[in-house]
């Protein structure tokens, strides 16, 4: 039985084509990779489904039943759930609220509380999760979240859930629970539309995958039926070779820190965390979610104070009592946060006065911005990323997720950081923008910059890095050199399985 028919799906936004005449056909009970690069079409479907945004043109049936688009209420009729990249979770509501508004359990006109935790609870529960449904959203680390998200969808008795980037948020443990809480649901014959760019996942959970590019179809494959390869030259149009640039060792590797930490501990998770940045090196972090690395990059940045330890920059004692002492001339240090919509960018903003907020000093006059002095370094940080030129005027939210990143990268060039500290920084956004990133990385090193890489990408931390640091419960365990850094080496020590001395 078909459980999703689209057929002609066409939607315009002005002069833009987000979907250009669509037909996809997806099999009850099968998982379904939607794949392509940002903008090409793969959010614009997953709002039509969800009820978000109403299609000009085609048509889509849900089980046989025709969805008229631009209600949600009518998507949820159907049997259709879910769960945003970007969440949807409210802030000020707590886990059980946002788990079942607007279907909390009531008597008489009003919420009956106990009855609401007991549902919550029992949702966590039998998704395996151990959340206290009391708790905020913001008492909760982006992992986390995202999961109670994804939980919201899956406690609706959907017939089709849309997990759009379910995993770019999750450690390799979670992305193993959400393997096995959809292996339930696909027993069940529920339908899976799974947006992701992380090929590792899509041949691990799903059976097919259609691929998008600039809005149009270029075709549907058996997740066997095609090459890693052939998947990137069908979304991006073009062959990328290796993802990943040549990797050049540092010319000044003796050279004297950057940066050096020692015995750092904050928030309580981070406990004891030592290590020497230098000039032109690429240091990785790797961990397991809620292992220490957010309290380390925050204290670093000043966002966090420290609980014990010290910090030298170019072999001076520094203190920070708050970002902007990280960001002062002389220390020069940026961060790419964890959630670059919440922490990273403007959203209604344009793009170049967050390009150019850590500079305003510097480009300011007598208390008045020299615009003029401001459009030229942004512009010229903004055509070094390939960010396009309309983000010199156009808001914060009109752009692609891999955009937005580049536009929050662009904030520390504008500012001369020499030293950055790269929060998971290709999260979410799509094969091409990844390989550009990553680019962008290694140049920045050749230039000198000192860099500290977390990601929850393996690879990236084996292909990018001149070594990697794994965190174990809030302490360094090991320091892997870069022909010690394999996959299976990392995942090995950040499990706590195994560990190398660890050289200051």
């Amino acid at each position: 039985m078909q459980a999703v028919a689209i057929s002609g799906l066409t939607k315009r936004y002005g002069a833009t084509t987000a979907l250009d005449d669509v037909t996809v056909h997806i099999d009850e009970g099968e998982v379904r990779a939607i794949i392509g690069e940002n903008g090409a079409g793969k959010s614009t479907l997953v709002k039509i489904l969800s009820g978000l945004v109403k299609p000009d043109a085609g048509d889509v049936s849900v089980f046989s039943r025709k969805l008229d688009g631009g209600s949600p209420s009518a998507s949820h009729a159907l049997g259709i759930q879910t769960a945003f990249q970007e969440m949807t979770l409210v802030e000020h509501l707590t886990i059980t609220q946002n788990l079942l508004v607007p279907y909390e359990p009531t008597r008489f006109g009003m919420v009956r509380r106990a009855a609401s935790v007991a549902r919550a609870k029992a949702i966590l529960d039998d998704l395996d999760l151990d959340i206290d449904p009391d708790a905020l959203p913001g008492e909760l680390d982006l992992a986390t979240r995202q999961k109670v998200e994804i939980a919201k969808a899956m406690s609706r008795d959907p017939k089709l859930l849309l997990l759009d980037e379910p995993t770019s948020a999750l450690t390799s443990s979670d992305v193993d629970w959400l393997h096995a809480v959809l292996e339930r649901f696909v027993a069940k014959k529920v339908t899976v539309a799974f947006v992701s760019h992380r090929m590792e996942e899509v041949r691990r959970f799903c059976d097919s995958a259609t691929l998008l590019r600039n809005g149009r179809h270029v075709g549907t494959y058996g997740i066997d039926e095609i090459s890693d390869e052939e998947v990137v030259e069908h979304v991006i149009g073009r062959s990328v070779g290796s993802i990943f640039p040549a990797w050049t060792e540092a010319s000044n590797r003796q050279a004297p820190p950057l940066l050096a930490a020692r015995q750092l501990a904050a928030g309580g998770k981070l406990k004891d965390a030592s290590f020497s940045l230098r000039p032109g090196e690429v240091l990785g972090i790797a961990a397991l979610q809620g292992m220490g690395q957010v309290e380390l990059f925050r204290a670093l940045f000043g966002d966090l104070p420290l609980d014990a330890g010290t910090l030298q920059v170019d072999g001076a004692a520094v203190s920070f009592r708050a970002p902007h002492d990280a960001i002062a001339a002389g220390i020069d240090m940026g961060l790419v946060p964890e959630d670059r919509v919440t922490e990273g960018i403007a959203l209604e903003r344009p793009a170049r006065e967050t390009a150019s907020s850590p500079a305003i000093g510097m480009l300011s006059r007598g208390g008045h911005m020299d615009r003029a002095k401001e459009s030229a370094i942004v512009d010229e940080a903004f055509e070094r990323l390939g960010v396009p030129p309309r983000a010199d005027y156009q808001l914060g939210r009109n752009f692609s997720g891999g955009n937005q990143q580049k536009i929050v990268i662009a904030k520390w060039l504008v500012s001369g950081s020499r030293i950055l500290l790269l929060m998971d920084p290709t999260r979410g956004i799509d094969i091409g923008a990844k390989h550009q990133i990553y680019g962008i990385i290694r140049d920045l090193a050749a230039e000198g910059r000192g860099i500290l890489l977390y990601s929850t990408e393996t690879s990236e931390l084996v292909n990018l890095c001149d070594r990697v640091l794994v965190l174990y419960e809030g302490r360094i365990i090991s320091e892997l050199g870069r022909t010690e850094a394999s996959e299976t080496a990392i995942v090995s020590a950040a499990m706590g399985t195994s560990q190398a001395q660890v050289s200051q």
